[in-house]
């Protein structure tokens, strides 16, 4: 007679979960998906709501994203884990005693700080890969259907969902940007002449935003999407033939951050079994913010203009500029720096902050698809916090870090007494 003792262990595969976590999903799953839609979709339904019932504000914004938050939470319920716990109070009174020092509340970074914590959590505690994997994929594929409606009829997809407007009414665009541009899409939905389309010009020089309704997200999302199908569990061929699914987000959105972060985390993919890589990952913002002072050591104050040189050497220019009290988050006033997420993110939460929230994104991980997925992170937010702070946005970041903590409910790669095994 054999018992489950006698059997070899073996790596169990990604979309096998312990029977309470299938259990949870069954029960959950739907109301969790929901969060995430939500938060996927909130401006494109704030954007109808402005075009159509009534006038949005940042207040409807910050209601609609506490609102989400605070559901992600109850979700969470009894099955928050300790660990979740300590970290989301060292979070709240970090925050406050920065906030003590410097005589102001900065709402946008404590959300900032919580959604990755939060969220995580959510998917670590009710979320299971099949449940991550049915969103990333199924939302996609809604958000290319809606991106290519966007782009074929133009003319109506802006009369039904009049995007500038709703940044006018938010006051993120001036009002003649209406008579201006004279469109009913974003400022940056269309490439200025001169510069024009980069991926496939033959397209035009229109971006598409889809339910993101700017964009850069979606850019960013295509390359989430990227990241995700090169985990998956499928064969060379349905693996190179799903990745079309984000190439095509990033052409249609025309991000050249998208284009150049797939080759990046192809790389990453390739590379990410290395233990040297592993080790070496998260020092990766150290070896950025060098590659920034010396942009701007070696341009110093020149005007190079709104292409991917400038916005680096601006950045440089901005993160190395800051006073003490700004590099320690406890200047007096609050401020926003949009082209330069290592700026804002270090003058706004201080380099403390940032060092250890740092080191909780690379903290152990628990199988190599999680592994894989943190290195991307890692990479990803070293990367585009150069030039934005799109990155923080709960659009793409609630999925982000959800399915990371779906991962993270997997069971574990380190077999007792055993290394770990891919």
């Amino acid at each position: 007679m054999t018992t489950g003792l006698d059997q070899p262990w073996r790596a169990p595969r990604p979309y096998e979960s312990p029977v309470i976590l299938a259990s949870d999903e069954l029960r959950l799953g739907p109301f969790c998906a929901i969060v995430i839609c939500a938060a996927l979709g909130l401006h494109w339904l704030l954007v109808y709501a402005n075009t159509h019932l009534t006038a949005i504000s940042d207040t409807h914004l910050i209601g609609a994203e506490m609102a989400i938050i605070a559901t992600a939470c109850l979700l969470i319920g009894a099955k928050a884990r300790l660990s979740f716990l300590g970290v989301l109070f060292a979070v709240v009174a970090y925050l406050s005693l920065v906030w003590l020092i410097r005589g102001a509340v900065d709402a946008k970074t404590a959300r900032d700080l919580l959604i990755p914590v939060i969220f995580y959590e959510l998917g670590r505690t009710r979320g299971s890969f099949k449940l991550a994997d049915k969103l990333i994929i199924g939302s996609a594929i809604f958000i290319l259907i809606v991106a290519v409606i966007e782009l074929m009829f133009r003319q109506a997809y802006g009369e039904t969902f009049n995007i500038l407007q709703y940044y006018i009414g938010r006051g993120e665009a001036p009002p003649e940007a209406a008579t201006f541009y004279g469109n009913n899409f974003n400022v940056n939905g269309q490439r200025p002449g001169g510069i024009g389309r980069s991926l496939l010009p033959f397209l035009g020089p229109n971006r598409a935003a889809s339910i993101f309704v700017e964009p850069v997200s979606l850019g960013n999302f295509g390359v989430i999407v990227w990241a995700w199908v090169l985990l998956r569990p499928s064969s060379g061929w349905a693996k190179a033939a799903l990745l079309l699914l984000p190439a095509a987000l990033i052409v249609l959105a025309d991000s050249r951050f998208g284009a150049t972060m797939v080759i990046v985390v192809t790389l990453v993919w390739a590379l990410h079994r290395i233990q040297i890589v592993r080790i070496a990952a998260p020092a990766l913002p150290i070896v950025v913010l060098a590659g920034l002072a010396c942009l701007w050591s070696y341009y110093g104050n020149a005007g190079l203009g709104d292409n991917m040189i400038g916005r680096l050497v601006y950045s440089g220019r901005y993160v190395f500029s800051m006073s003490a009290e700004e590099w320690l988050g406890v200047y007096p006033t609050v401020k926003r720096a949009f082209d330069s997420g290592y700026a804002d993110v270090i003058r706004n939460a201080g380099i403390v902050g940032v060092g250890a929230a740092w080191m909780f994104l690379a903290a152990s991980f628990r199988n190599e698809q999680q592994q894989f997925l943190k290195m991307f992170i890692i990479v990803y937010y070293s990367m585009i916090l150069c030039i934005s702070l799109s990155v923080f946005s709960i659009k793409t970041a609630a999925l982000l870090w959800f399915a990371l903590g779906c991962l993270g409910a997997l069971p574990s790669l380190q077999p007792k007494g055993g290394r770990v095994e891919a």
